[in-house]
């Protein structure tokens, strides 16, 4: 049903008698419109810093995927410098085995002269079991750490990848003291806090864009069905409208305002962020490299104190084989060359780890 209006009498006034109210409708009982509508933006303010904004978050992802990988290195770096101490660990336990080995041969022939009380043979004998084990121990971990580097290389699972080169090459004296301050600018949470200043301040830019008047062109295409029976086959009428608008916002109750003090203050705390980063990074890899030079020192203390108790440990072998020399004597010096054998290693790992640490304040792994 059509809607009903009411035309006024004076419409139909003739001389001095006024006419009646007259109803009536207009249109017919069913239409339909189909219509095209497009614009396009002749002057867009913020453009430009839209656009800027888009590569900087583009650049912030990619950053993203850059520390993974880098975080992935890490990994492998960590893994790589263990396997090399389980390695270091097997040579040491195949030493502390082929003496024990050795040591058992004598100790029976002494048992059988009686040199030595039974009680004595069977400490020998427990020593060889005990570097047995040690062995054993010193090759699981070590295949273990041989399948994490698999692993992070992106190997299948079970795969094993063995660590070339030795240890004694990466604890060697070959780091500087200079701090690697360009290596630390570029880590990947410093330039992503440099992005993140960035867009703090293009969105205090466009801010101020943002009332800026925008201009657009228009247009409509449209087609209208007009009847009383719906015969959507006939009767459509074509009418096209097209003009040039502008948009301008002349009050926005002081939200620009607040939203320029947001994004001021979100560039102000990234660039304090930025210099404390900066600072934290760079006293890590002053505090690493410290204890690496402490490591490399303590190293070469032991270097002495392994060749000092391998002498001492021979010059006693051959006085018990000779059968001159003490039990305890010869168990004294063996305890003593494997003490300071674990405490290298135990050096060479805080080596290795200073090392690490060096590499990730850097933000680079360091050959």
């Amino acid at each position: 049903m059509l809607q009903t209006s009411i035309i006024p009498g004076a419409v139909f006034q003739t001389g001095s008698s006024p006419g009646e109210d007259r109803e009536v409708q207009f249109g017919t009982r069913f239409n339909a419109l189909v219509g095209v509508e497009g614009s396009y933006r002749l002057i867009d303010p913020t453009f430009k810093t839209d656009v800027d904004l888009a590569m900087q978050n583009k650049e912030l992802s990619a950053s993203n995927g850059e520390k993974e990988k880098i975080e992935i290195q890490f990994q492998v770096t960590k893994s790589f410098f263990e396997a090399l101490l389980q390695k270091e660990a097997i040579q040491i336990s195949k030493e502390q085995l082929k003496k024990a080995e050795y040591w058992m041969e004598i100790a029976q022939v002494q048992s059988a002269n009686g040199t030595i009380l039974p009680n004595d043979l069977l400490k020998f004998k427990r020593d060889l079991a005990v570097a047995k084990s040690n062995l054993v121990i010193s090759e699981r971990q070590y295949h273990q750490r041989c399948k994490e580097i698999a692993y992070f290389t992106g190997l299948p699972v079970g795969s094993e990848v063995e660590p070339l080169g030795d240890l004694k090459n990466q604890v060697s004296s070959n780091s500087t003291d200079a701090l690697p301050l360009e290596d630390i600018l570029k880590r990947p949470e410093l330039l992503q806090t440099g992005m993140a200043m960035k867009i703090a301040s293009l969105n205090q830019l466009k801010q101020e864009q943002i009332n800026k008047p925008a201009v657009d062109f228009y247009t409509n295409v449209n087609a209208q069905h007009l009847s009383n029976d719906f015969a959507v086959w006939n009767r459509w009428f074509p009418f096209v409208f097209g003009g040039v608008r502008m948009q301008w916002n002349l009050m926005d109750g002081g939200l620009k305002k607040k939203n320029q003090e947001k994004y001021a203050l979100e560039y102000k705390w990234q660039s304090v962020h930025l210099e404390k980063l900066q600072a934290d990074y760079s006293y890590e890899w002053l505090t690493a490299q410290n204890d690496y030079v402490l490591a490399l020192k303590n190293i070469a203390i032991q270097d002495e104190n392994i060749a000092l108790s391998n002498q001492i440990l021979q010059n006693d072998e051959l006085k018990f084989k000779e059968g001159a020399g003490l039990v305890t004597t010869l168990r004294e010096s063996q305890l003593s060359l494997k003490e300071a054998n674990q405490l290298k290693l135990s050096f060479q790992a805080d080596a290795c780890q200073a090392r690490l640490r060096m590499m990730r304040a850097a933000g680079k792994i360091i050959p």
